[in-house]
């Protein structure tokens, strides 16, 4: 519920944030981390799952404390909330595929 909110009272700022390749960028990195973290997790579902999704999502929070530090005139938190939005939408089919791969190997005889 608090993340419709803040969904909400920040929409204009994050569709603002996504010129400049912003969006296809973060959605490039978000897939590359998915793929390395997988291919990284080795045969076992159940750490290439865990290796993905933690590869792929990151520190949002070190990244903006990091930004501000560096930068303190500008607003970074509209590109992190679209970060996380981008990174969930992303690895939900991440997540069903690991599940059903998961599925089938415990099924398996």
């Amino acid at each position: 519920m608090g993340a419709l909110v803040l969904l909400a009272l920040t929409w204009r700022a994050i569709w603002s944030a996504t010129g400049q390749w912003t969006l296809l960028a973060i959605v490039c990195f978000v897939l590359a981390g998915l793929v390395v973290g997988h291919v990284m997790g080795g045969p076992e579902p159940q750490h290439a799952s865990v290796l993905a999704l933690s590869t792929a999502s990151r520190h949002p929070a070190i990244a903006l404390a990091i930004s501000a530090a560096n930068f303190p005139g500008e607003q970074f938190a509209p590109t992190l909330v679209l970060y996380l939005i981008l990174c969930t939408v992303l690895a939900v089919p991440c997540v069903k595929w690991q599940r059903n791969r998961s599925a089938l190997a415990a099924g398996a005889p």
